[in-house]
């Protein structure tokens, strides 16, 4: 394949070899094209289970989403900076389908997932079962989003569940991936035919996530290697400085955490 599509958390630990890829071989040919829009951390839990704040976990049955994906990964990063130690929640770690449906049956009081609202499976889940959108905010959440540069604060919007309230995440960046011998013409006009003006239109209609692109996000929230045919179109865009002329501190990359 010459491109695909990644959570900006996955594409990230691919890249550098970390985190759900911890072990493996760095997989430092792939290149970001772009960041396209934000998908959100959802914390959905049963009203009934009295879960209103991440600490109310403890002593709970929560599903962190399927063996090694990016939806675990991100889940215990953040269970580990609130504090809460993993002994004191009852894991299972389903993915999505087996999430829901443990979810209906009373078997999980709660689970992870990462995707971008409104998700169809979950606009099912709530005309089943009465929800709560658990918030993922606060200091500790501004400082996850300093440290690791696939975060940013976000928030599931009012309304994308039913009647539920604006709820303050973290978000991930959907990421287009493609390979370092992708040629820089070829990744040029790809991110140009993305973000032309009558592009927008076409991807609004496809999914509500679509109408949240921007050109000025999408260099940001990557942090591994931009391709140069991708980063020569942002330069005249204006969103990247030219390094060619000045030396501002923008890189490519970044150290993975250790």
């Amino acid at each position: 394949m010459e491109m695909g599509l990644s959570q900006a958390d996955v594409a990230y630990w691919s890249y550098f070899g970390t985190g759900s890829f911890e072990g493996n071989k760095p997989r430092d040919t792939l290149r970001a094209l772009a960041n396209l829009f934000p998908e959100n951390i959802h914390l959905i839990a049963r009203a009934d289970a009295g879960i209103e704040t991440l600490m109310d976990l403890k002593g709970k049955r929560v599903s962190l989403g399927g063996p090694g994906s990016g939806s675990q990964i991100d889940a215990r990063l953040i269970m580990n900076a609130f504090g809460l130690r993993f002994s004191d929640i009852k894991i299972q770690n389903l993915g999505l389908e087996p999430s829901v449906a443990a979810l209906v049956a009373g078997d999980i009081d709660a689970f992870f997932l990462v995707t971008g609202a409104p998700a169809l499976a979950i606009q099912d889940l709530a005309e089943r079962v009465p929800l709560t959108f658990v918030p993922i905010e606060g200091p500790i959440a501004e400082q996850l989003a300093k440290i690791f540069p696939f975060f940013s604060l976000g928030q599931i919007p009012a309304g994308a569940y039913g009647d539920n309230l604006a709820t303050p995440t973290l978000d991930v960046g959907a990421i287009l991936l493609g390979r370092a011998d992708m040629a820089d013409d070829l990744a040029y006009g790809i991110v140009r035919a993305i973000w032309h003006p009558n592009t927008a239109p076409l991807l609004a209609n496809g999914h509500p996530r679509a109408k949240l692109m921007a050109l000025s996000r999408a260099a940001k929230g990557i942090g591994f290697t931009l391709h140069p045919g991708a980063r020569r179109y942002y330069v005249e865009q204006g969103i990247l400085p030219d390094l060619t002329l000045t030396q501002v501190d923008v890189p490519d990359s970044v150290e993975a955490p250790r």
